[in-house]
């Protein structure tokens, strides 16, 4: 027996198989490896982020939105992370302001990372209500890049690249929760069952409707030290009955 979890998110379906240890294959034992140093901590909790973040951006984004990035020009660089994040605050007031004088609604997922050479910068997937050149002007401290989200709903790579940010956000001493979002997202309900069977199929099969999106397939040992295998089902638009873009 094993637990079955998915979550329908937009144009996805996000899949988790594993095992517990009340529900799991006769025979199969628990991985050693159950007291987590530090570093296998912390790729548990960045995997946490990545599955958080893909159902997040896959239920409330589409190819209408964008992601942005904004940087400082170095005479406004903030010296801490905890500057950096209000600045990120204040930017995103003003666009909420912004939003709100043109009757729109601003959603958004932000992080504040570190590059390589330790420069600041803040990650938002935001709604593409504004144009860019309009959120360029309300960011005033540097540059404004944008890209248009893919119309494939389906973001999981993009989630990844956030929860990345991780590592570079420790070694800066930053505080808290690396990512927030506004309050106003969807976070669709996962169901979760007890499927009866001796094992799951490591080879995830599409659904009616659905494809299977071969770079979100994911195996690996949990926290507790059981197996677990993740992937993502996208909406197919060349099934029968999808309207086609």
């Amino acid at each position: 027996m094993y637990i079955h979890e998915e979550t329908k998110a937009g144009k996805t379906v996000v899949i988790r198989n594993h095992y517990t240890s009340r529900y799991h294959k006769r025979g199969l034992e628990r991985s050693e490896n159950t007291n987590l140093t530090t570093k296998a901590q912390e790729k548990a909790n960045e995997r946490k982020d990545i599955h958080e973040l893909t159902i997040r951006m896959n239920a409330n984004f589409t190819e209408d939105d964008y992601h942005i990035i904004l940087t400082y020009q170095k005479s406004d660089r903030p010296p801490t992370p905890d500057e950096a994040k209000r600045d990120r605050r204040n930017f995103l007031r003003r666009m909420k302001e912004a939003y709100k004088e043109n009757g729109l609604e601003l959603k958004y997922i932000a992080l504040t990372g570190y590059g390589v050479r330790g420069a600041p910068h803040h990650h938002i997937v935001i709604s593409g209500n504004l144009s860019p050149a309009k959120m360029a002007r309300i960011w005033n401290k540097g540059r404004l890049h944008s890209t248009p989200m893919e119309d494939s709903g389906e973001y999981s790579k993009l989630a990844a690249y956030f929860a990345s940010h991780r590592k570079n956000w420790k070694a800066h001493d930053g505080k808290g929760r690396m990512w927030t979002c506004s309050r106003n997202l969807i976070r669709p309900e996962s169901k979760k069952w007890v499927v009866r069977a001796d094992r799951y199929n490591k080879t995830p099969r599409p659904r009616k409707g659905f494809y299977v999106k071969k770079e979100t397939v994911h195996e690996g040992i949990t926290s507790e030290g059981w197996p677990y295998l993740n992937y993502v089902l996208v909406s197919d638009p060349r099934a029968p009955g999808r309207k086609r873009e």
